[in-house]
């Protein structure tokens, strides 16, 4: 699946969380519709975009993963209704992986804000 390139450039954080937004419901709207693979590439299309977003604030930091954490999740979803189970699987553990070291991260800003 190619889609046109999304340009996030010269956005404000909230704008682009927006247009994530606006591209993870339609690929909701897919996935409704049994196009799980067209909806799986929606998903990942913003998850690549993700790459370049830089969240400054810890409340942004927490809308950015929350994000991110719900399409990888989606894309495990796609993948299981694909019959792709190990795939599925694999993107729940980068899930939790991800949180994981969100959390690791979290307990050392902590301990760095308090010396």
């Amino acid at each position: 699946m190619d889609f046109p390139m999304l340009d996030w450039t010269g956005l404000k954080f909230q704008e682009i969380m927006n247009e994530a937004e606006k591209i993870r419901v339609t690929g909701n709207q897919l996935f409704k519709e049994g196009k799980f693979k067209l909806a799986k590439a929606k998903y990942e299309k913003v998850l690549r975009e993700f790459n370049h977003v830089n969240p400054q604030t810890d409340e942004e930091g927490k809308v950015f993963l929350d994000t991110r954490n719900s399409l990888c999740l989606n894309v495990a979803a796609c993948f299981l209704k694909m019959g792709e189970c190990r795939k599925s699987i694999d993107a729940c553990n980068k899930v939790h992986t991800l949180a994981f070291c969100s959390g690791v991260l979290d307990s050392l800003v902590v301990e760095l804000k308090a010396s």
